[in-house]
């Protein structure tokens, strides 16, 4: 039988679940900070005349756990559209745990509940690294909302 590198493995998708929860148990677990994203109402109606929405629910604080970080030099969110610098503010969220607001709509407000970096940020670029096509973590560059 044929023997093979490690880079002539073939990912299938039982391995993917597997590293994805290798990549939970060795980077996350114990390294999370508290933080929550606003989740807006989707129901709603806008007035003819002014344009003003009116939603018939109120929106939704959805408390996830992520690895708060400043942005280095070598970062994968560097740049992004000239909005997003060395210094700035990062969450990485775990894929599983992050996904089911991350499909159902956009993610724009985040807010984090950790000392020395607590507040409302506003959503600047995102990042998802995959791996054979399926995604692993998110990342989510992050700017300060001064009127918060």
């Amino acid at each position: 039988m044929a023997r093979y590198n490690s880079h002539h493995q073939i990912l299938v998708s039982d391995t993917i679940d597997i590293i994805r929860d290798e990549l939970r148990r060795d980077k996350f677990d114990g390294a999370e900070d508290a933080t929550r994203i606003r989740v807006y109402a989707l129901s709603g109606q806008i007035d003819e005349f002014t344009e003003e929405v009116t939603y018939f629910e109120s929106h939704n604080w959805t408390y996830v756990s992520g690895i708060v970080h400043t942005i280095g030099e070598e970062d994968e969110l560097l740049g992004l559209g000239g909005r997003i610098k060395i210094g700035d503010t990062s969450v990485t969220y775990h894929y599983n745990s992050i996904s089911g607001v991350f499909l159902n709509q956009p993610i724009r407000e985040i807010e984090l509940l950790v000392p020395g970096a607590s507040g409302l940020y506003q959503v600047a670029g995102t990042y998802m690294m995959t791996l054979a096509g399926q995604p692993m973590y998110l990342k989510v560059a992050l700017t300060l909302d001064t009127n918060g």
